[in-house]
């Protein structure tokens, strides 16, 4: 069976680290109504917080993006091992 079988995606925030919590009860009750914000993830709650938490993210991947094209690898840039 399927993801959408299952109709496991309304519970991935759940499941997810970091996934807000407050934003999971308002996509269960009606997914496309009151999106504040479609990043990482659906906000329905805390806007301004959230959208400091996407750039934050937005700047982590870039910085990973770059050093990986210069040939880090993953090991490198988090400093693993």
């Amino acid at each position: 069976m399927s993801v959408t079988e299952y109709n496991l995606g309304k519970y991935c925030g759940i499941t997810f680290p970091g996934y807000p919590l407050e934003d999971v009860p308002e996509y269960i009750a009606e997914p496309s109504a009151r999106t504040k914000l479609c990043g990482y993830w659906t906000v329905y709650a805390k806007f301004s917080e959230k959208q400091k938490v996407f750039e934050r993210y937005r700047r982590c991947t870039d910085c990973i993006c770059r050093r990986m094209t210069a040939v880090d690898s993953l090991t490198e840039i988090f400093r693993i091992g």
